[in-house]
């Protein structure tokens, strides 16, 4: 049900609850293949300041982006933001061309909201990214 949450769900209230029942079971030993197929699923996020909680801002902020860099993920106050960062790198911007809104970012803003907040609750998860199974 959670994977169903992921690639169908709305990402609207109902989704957050799912997200906190994933960190719950992930945090419990269950579920293990879990943070993989996540992971799989958010690469290639495209993330920007908009969607910044503090958690994300401070991503932005340990970023290796410069300040003109991390001022073009903002965009303008009557326009959507142009540029973005593609999960899990961090290190540079891409232009974004209504990108944002495709069926196909919907699912990868899920997944990484979901693997997100299981990394808010098993934060040894996040540094140990590169041990999991991705295949």
């Amino acid at each position: 049900m959670l994977r169903r949450a992921v690639t169908r769900g709305t990402g609207l209230e109902e989704y957050r609850a799912w997200c906190k029942l994933a960190g719950f079971f992930v945090d419990h030993g269950y579920l293990g293949d879990l943070p993989a197929w996540l992971y799989l699923q958010a690469k290639g996020t495209l993330l920007n300041q908009r969607m910044a909680d503090g958690r994300l801002a401070e991503q932005f902020t340990n970023s290796r982006l410069s300040d003109t860099e991390r001022s073009r993920l903002i965009g303008g106050i009557l326009r959507a933001p142009r540029h973005a960062v593609s999960w899990p790198d961090f290190s540079k911007i891409v232009k974004v061309d209504g990108g944002f809104d495709t069926s196909e970012q919907r699912v990868k803003r899920n997944a990484w909201r979901m693997l997100d907040q299981i990394f808010r609750r098993v934060p040894s998860l996040e540094r140990d990214l590169t041990i999991l199974p991705t295949h």
